[in-house]
């Protein structure tokens, strides 16, 4: 059995990171310290390295939602995870309280892990295909999440023309529109060229800037990937794209 004791800082930053998917996926499965999956709606990927809080356990948590709000009633305490891989079991516990929860059949993950691997062959990306290199400020993602979320928007448009471009979103009416960064210097030279990306990467909680990345890997299909932090905790997440002649 495996035991890792977090003070009541290192607890809220463990919840804080698997709050980010309660409501884009169905279950969590945390392997050799890493969240590692696709979304429910398979629309994004998630990697979010945990070494920092749990080190190198396993730890299946299916139904995240309802398991969250179990394990937020320790929230504010000093919290012991013990893991039984053999017995199939772990358990969260203070000094009042505890609950146990047994493995489940991996057969009702539906948000099943991925192995590095996996995601690079999915998330292809390599420098020569780069098209845009973007440092993205917390006080700009904060307004693409406010306004994206007002909009009922679920995508970000980038909107490239020559040598640069911009990102922006509008409503499905089209009656209101927010530009959010204007005259970005591109990679590569793409005319008169659109791409609507997830906005899921904006919308998360997260306290560093996001460092974003754009690959156009194959027939105008892109990878995009996003870099940020929680905590002491590296937040990956990537996504994928077309890119659409404006004309």
């Amino acid at each position: 059995m495996s035991s890792i004791m977090l003070d009541s800082d290192k607890y809220a930053e463990f919840i804080r990171c698997l709050s980010l998917l309660k409501d884009i996926c169905n279950d969590v499965d945390i392997r050799d310290g890493f969240v590692r999956c696709r979304t429910t709606e398979n629309t994004s990927a998630f990697e979010i390295d945990l070494r920092n809080l749990i080190g190198s356990c396993n730890i299946p948590l299916v139904c995240i939602k309802q398991k969250l709000d179990f394990l937020k009633c320790f929230c504010g305490y000093d919290v012991t995870i013990n893991v039984s891989e053999r017995e199939g079991f772990f358990t969260f516990s203070d000094n009042f309280s505890s609950i146990t929860i047994n493995f489940p059949s991996m057969d009702l993950v539906d948000n099943k892990y991925m192995t590095l691997e996996e995601l690079n062959k999915v998330f292809h990306t390599d420098e020569e295909d780069l098209i845009l290199k973007l440092n993205i400020d917390k006080a700009i993602s904060d307004r693409m999440k406010i306004i994206t979320q007002g909009f009922n928007s679920n995508s970000i448009q980038i909107m490239f023309n020559g040598e640069s471009c911009s990102l922006m979103t509008r409503t499905r009416s089209k009656d209101q529109k927010a530009n959010f960064l204007s005259n970005i210097v591109t990679e590569k030279i793409i005319e008169n060229t659109i791409t609507n990306i997830s906005n899921v990467p904006f919308i998360i909680d997260h306290d560093n800037d996001i460092q974003f990345r754009m690959y156009n890997v194959i027939n105008n299909t892109c990878v995009e990937e996003f870099r940020t932090k929680i905590g002491s905790c590296d937040v990956s997440v990537y996504s994928r794209s077309s890119l659409i002649n404006n004309d």
